[in-house]
């Protein structure tokens, strides 16, 4: 994630500091928000880890908000997204 995104100095502190302070809970699993700006240039690299396989474990890239309930509307403009599960 440094590698692709480098000139963010807060993520990266983020980023050192959950390392260091977060235990693991029991699966590998990380969550990260990102800018739109990002998104796709982390998918592509994403990809690129499981074709050269860096990384064997699924990697899911979702829409999510930090507090759903209060964005929770059916007037939304991601309500009407397809959901593919």
């Amino acid at each position: 994630m440094k590698e692709i995104i480098k000139d963010d100095q807060h993520l990266h502190h983020w980023l050192d500091m959950a390392r260091e302070r977060i235990s693991f809970q029991g699966l590998p699993a990380r969550i990260c928000w990102v800018g739109l700006e990002w998104r796709q240039k982390l998918g592509l690299a994403f990809n690129e880890m499981v074709r050269s396989g860096e990384v064997s474990a699924p990697i899911v890239i979702g829409r999510d908000h930090l507090d759903s309930g209060s964005v929770a509307s059916p007037n939304r403009e991601t309500e009407a997204m397809a959901r593919w599960f």
